[in-house]
Parts: C-alpha cells; sequence; structure tokens
C-alpha cells in the first residue's frame, strides 16, 4: 500500500518524504516531539525521521505549499513480523496553524488506510501531548496507561 502520487490541499501538500526534509523538520520541532523522541527512542528527532526513512514501511512529508518547507514527517512501522505496528509524527512549531483545519479533518483518511491495510497501530503519547492525543481519539485510537509520563494509543 502507498499513498497514490500527493495529496493536495488548501496550504499543504503530501508527498513521500525525503532525505533533505529532515533537518528543517529537526530545526524547529516542537517541543513535545522533541520530548516524546528523547524518552521513548532515546535519539533526537532528526535521528527518529531517519530512522522512519531508512527502516520503515511507509513515510511522507507534509509541505506548506507557499514555502516549500515541511513541516511534518509521518509514517508506519513494523514492530515485528506479524504483531502490531507503530504510528508517529514529527511535526514543527505552529503546525496546526499552518496546515488548516482542512488537513486534520481528512488526515484521518490516512491513518485509516494504514490501519486497514498493516493491522492494528500504536504507540507511546506523553500524557501532556494534549493536542495529539485529541486528533489521536479523533482518528479512533484508545488510549491505555503505561506511567505517569506517558499513555500507549491503539488504533485497530
Amino acid at each position: 500500500m502507498s499513498i497514490q502520487g500527493t495529496a493536495d490541499y488548501k496550504f499543504v501538500y503530501i508527498r513521500k518524504a525525503h532525505p533533505g526534509d529532515i533537518k528543517p523538520i529537526a530545526e524547529n520541532i516542537r517541543d513535545i516531539d522533541a520530548f516524546e523522541c528523547d524518552r521513548c527512542a532515546s535519539l533526537p528527532p532528526d535521528a527518529c525521521m531517519e530512522k522512519g526513512l531508512k527502516e520503515d514501511m511507509e513515510t511522507y512529508s507534509i509541505v506548506e505549499k507557499e514555502t516549500k518547507e515541511p513541516l511534518a514527517m509521518f509514517g508506519v512501522g513494523s514492530c515485528a513480523p506479524h504483531e502490531v505496528c507503530y504510528l508517529w509524527m514529527l511535526a514543527v512549531k505552529g503546525f496546526v496553524k499552518k496546515c488548516g483545519a482542512e488537513f486534520i479533518k481528512t488526515s484521518k483518511e490516512y491513518v485509516r488506510r494504514f490501519v486497514d491495510h498493516y493491522g492494528p497501530c500504536m504507540n507511546l503519547i506523553a500524557r501532556k501531548n494534549t493536542s495529539s492525543k485529541r486528533w489521536l481519539k479523533f482518528c479512533g485510537a484508545v488510549f491505555l496507561p503505561v506511567n505517569e509520563e506517558f499513555e500507549m494509543f491503539v488504533i485497530v
């Protein structure tokens, strides 16, 4: 499965991620995303995105139309053969404002395509990452406690 071509929205478009997307995203990464990379993967955000590009089944970038700057990278990877997959997204500060409500509303379709093709998806999320938790809930996620800092989300 692959998201065919590019998806086009009013302010952004989606395309396959490129190595050149990593630096601009990492330099302006949301603080909460940097925190999650550090605590969950023990890696800086640029290394997490590089790993996603090299190892994941699919990795895409969300690019601002006007400036051609990458605003976020997201993907789906396999935890192990025949097990659940993980979903992830790392974004720049001001991402939601720049990408517009249109993308947020339709992004559920991407999550659904991943789950329908690869099966249940999960990942850890910081409890204090309220905006991403709201979006994941909108996409059908349920949350399970892990510890005082993190929860696990699952989408089936």
